[in-house]
């Protein structure tokens, strides 16, 4: 339970959440340790720790058995799926030879390609049959976490769970449950998608019957298979649901920093501009440093902190802390987790009041290097800010608070949504001003007019974005030997009404140019070694509005979006069904048949 602290902060559920607050006053056990081999669940739950990612190993019968009743709960079948369950097979199959190959679980490692500081490296990751993993810091990878659990002002369960993988996997499925003990309390809540599975989130809910006698869990279960790979990767995450057993004792929250400006915390690197309304430019010090910066009270009540001697100098035998981030690719997929774990209370500017009620705290969260998030062109990254403190009081109770800007709707006081944003044409591109003059567009500056399109309307450059690109770029040419060089997902006008990507882009299309419309000649792809650039533009007449056709600008003289353009069409191109029935693999073709009558 939450208690409505005093004005202005206040607890009222609706969307755009972001705040969650919880306390245990009291953790009864987790009920998940059962000796019985006969329950499914209970088994699999004893399998890794709470708030651990456990990859299936379906070798073993009773995990293959218990991911098997997982799909059929969901209304999936052979018939329904068989894609899926062919992948499944062939993963039980593959799991069984290395068991008769003598491998053990620690043994066990697959060769994945993996996106780091903006090349393609080799990397050895623990994958499928691993059972627990541990997140790699600075390796960007599927992102799997339960994201926040408690009981919100209505004395209601809730949690929310986090699924990000590439944008181009074919499948991927977000399940999330909450249990008492072996009891499933409300319904299981699914999320699947095809050729998106960035930032995929669910969220669960149950009544609060005030039974915990069992232990009060949410569970997540996830399969993801990535486009071109033969296998995929299922598994679970378990975490306690914090259970506030007496009112007085829940805390009062007062934030303060991360704070963030219309909804949002937006953290720039390599960008100049205010477009985005910026809260926080790294990196500010430190060199490459991320830093969170963390600043707030908590107030428990009755409770009292254990402390020496009645002074502000903390046990910190006795209380614990972890706070972590967790980077999502909005665009590609996948993502990273950067954990804080240093002597928070230890801090000289983390205080805990007189009377042992009261914790304050005021620091900068270290969060790891930025070079994890540098060199990715066009990527919007969301971060996931998630604090945990936990206290011990003087009568013995364990005092829990978790601070999360991850719940996407629960509370109107809220932290905000963190977003890293950058750069996607080739540097030495040349952009028409409004005055009819060029520039390169490595040197357009926030301010400058460009022209917008032929008919003569002007443009404000609000932002620009610069990066790398690691894959290789589309290389078009026109009949006047007009040339451009862009990224795969960058829009392109047509002179016959559409908005095309550049991967989209064929001989023979008609593209708008400063002199009238030209056919492709030529399309290639090459790659290029310097900084890519955007702009982020908005209309100089104010009657005007930024829409999905209307943010343009002539790049070598061919009409082309901006980075707004370029978001909205590339999502777009995903979710078109013709496309993801082209790009699918055979066997998903009744997937995605069936997928999509549910919808």
């Amino acid at each position: 339970m939450i208690t409505k602290p005093t004005p202005p902060v206040y607890f009222i559920r609706k969307y755009y959440t972001l705040i969650v607050i919880s306390v245990i006053c009291q953790l009864a056990s987790t009920g998940c340790k059962g000796s019985s081999d006969t329950n499914l669940y209970t088994y699999v739950a004893q399998l890794s720790a709470l708030d651990q990612t456990y990859i299936y190993d379906h070798s073993d019968d009773r995990q293959h058995a218990f991911f098997l009743e997982h799909l059929k709960n969901q209304g999936l079948s052979e018939k329904t799926s068989p894609g899926l369950y062919k992948s499944l097979q062939a993963l039980r199959d593959h799991h069984i030879d290395l068991r008769k190959k003598g491998k053990v679980r620690s043994d066990i490692r697959i060769h994945q390609k993996t996106i780091m500081m903006g090349q393609q490296v080799e990397s050895w990751s623990p994958v499928e049959g691993t059972g627990p993993q541990t997140p790699v810091i600075g390796k960007f990878g599927p992102v799997r976490i339960i994201t926040s659990s408690g009981i919100d002002e209505n004395d209601e369960l809730y949690a929310t769970s986090l699924l990000s993988v590439n944008s181009s996997s074919w499948y991927a499925n977000n399940t999330l449950e909450l249990f008492n003990g072996e009891e499933r309390l409300g319904h299981a809540q699914v999320e699947e998608t095809y050729f998106g599975g960035e930032s995929l989130m669910a969220e669960a809910s149950a009544k609060n019957t005030g039974k915990n006698n069992n232990g009060l869990q949410a569970k997540m279960t996830f399969y993801h298979l990535e486009n071109g790979e033969s296998l995929p990767q299922t598994g679970h995450t378990f975490t306690s649901i914090p259970f506030c057993i007496f009112r007085s004792n829940c805390p009062e929250y007062h934030s303060i920093e991360p704070k963030g400006k219309n909804d949002s915390i937006i953290i720039c690197i390599t960008r100049t501009g205010s477009s985005y309304d910026c809260t926080y430019f790294y990196a500010p010090k430190g060199g490459d440093s991320l830093f969170i910066p963390l600043k707030g009270k908590l107030t428990f009540g009755s409770a009292q902190i254990l402390v020496f001697d009645g002074t502000d100098k903390v046990n910190t035998d006795s209380i614990g802390v972890e706070a972590s981030v967790t980077v999502s690719d909005l665009e590609q997929g996948n993502g990273s987790s950067l954990s804080l774990k240093q002597d928070f209370f230890a801090h000289p500017n983390t205080r805990v009041s007189a009377n042992g009620d009261t914790l304050k705290w005021n620091m900068d969260g270290y969060m790891g290097s930025v070079k994890t998030l540098l060199e990715r062109q066009g990527a919007l990254y969301r971060v996931g800010f998630v604090q945990k403190i936990k206290v011990k009081s003087t009568k013995g109770d364990l005092l829990s608070a978790t601070i999360t800007n991850i719940k996407p709707e629960l509370f109107d006081h809220k932290i905000g949504k963190m977003f890293i944003t950058y750069g996607c044409l080739a540097e030495g591109t040349m952009v028409e001003m409004a005055d009819g003059k060029t520039k390169r567009i490595e040197d357009v500056l926030v301010g400058d007019r460009v022209l917008s399109n032929n008919e003569g309307d002007i443009h404000r450059v609000t932002a620009t974005t610069k990066g790398r690109e690691i894959f290789p770029m589309y290389h078009i040419s026109t009949a006047s030997v007009k040339e451009l060089l862009l990224t795969k997902n960058h829009p392109v006008v047509t002179a016959d009404g559409r908005v095309l990507l550049a991967r989209e882009l064929s001989t023979g299309i008609p593209l708008i140019t400063r002199q009238g419309n030209e056919a492709i000649q030529k399309v290639e792809l090459v790659t290029f070694e310097k900084p890519v650039w955007n702009l982020i533009l908005e209309p100089v007449d104010t009657k005007q509005q930024p829409d999905s056709t209307n943010s343009t600008f002539f790049a070598n003289g061919i009409k082309v979006g901006d980075h707004r353009m370029q978001s909205i069409y590339q999502k777009l191109y995903r979710s078109n069904t013709k496309n993801v029935l082209e790009l699918l693999d055979k066997d998903w073709s009744e997937d995605y048949r069936h997928y999509l009558s549910k919808q």
